[in-house]
């Protein structure tokens, strides 16, 4: 089921299947890279109890949305930029936000985009999966058992999509197909990943 989820992603988005270990879909990738640059970081800044300033134009629209989407889900005991790793897989990245959202430990992915693509979904579960291997409580509730996509819009008019991401062992089975992808593909790297993930467990 995993490689059919990937053979998939590869013919709707030839790059993805490879880049989506990186979180990253070739779409619009530079122009958004700034704006998901300056949300992220004003959404980070937020959570830490710091008001951000310098917003403007779709900076400040995607970030206004995602004020508004917080103030309804109840999100608590945040951790921002969260490391997460998997010794047993060897993978590591970090997770925008770990939080209670309505009680429920919940790892959280911003994305500035126009849609939801399929990638995002495998990059949530692997981030989940690898926080409960881990361990990571949340509030003391324990690790996490959810993952949702908060899109957050960048233009007027269009509005905040958030997607909830079940814990799917088909979608974790295509991420490892992925990884062995990307292995295969850049064999030079592949010690470097694993070496990270080694040095998060630390």
């Amino acid at each position: 089921h995993g490689l059919e989820v990937l053979r998939e992603i590869r013919i709707k988005d030839p790059e993805a299947a490879v880049d989506l270990l990186k979180g990253a879909a070739f779409r619009d990738r530079d122009k958004r890279a700034d704006i998901g640059t300056a949300v992220h970081a004003a959404i980070e800044g937020w959570v830490k109890g710091k008001v951000p300033e310098g917003l403007e134009g779709p900076a400040e629209l995607a970030f206004n949305a995602y004020l508004d989407w917080e103030k309804t889900c109840g999100v608590t005991c945040p951790r921002v930029e969260e490391k997460v790793y998997s010794l047993k897989h060897g993978y590591a990245g970090r997770a925008d936000l770990i939080a209670l959202v309505r009680g429920v430990p919940t790892v959280l992915d911003w994305k500035v985009a126009k849609g939801v693509y399929a990638e995002y979904h495998l990059q949530a579960v692997a981030y989940t999966r690898a926080a409960r291997e881990m361990g990571l409580d949340v509030g003391g509730k324990g690790p996490p058992v959810q993952a949702m996509i908060v899109r957050i819009p960048k233009v007027a008019g269009d509005a905040l999509e958030v997607v909830a991401v079940p814990d799917d062992d088909n979608a974790f089975q295509a991420f490892l197909s992925a990884k062995i992808l990307w292995t295969h593909l850049n064999p030079s790297a592949t010690a470097k990943a694993e070496a990270k993930a080694a040095k998060e467990a630390k």
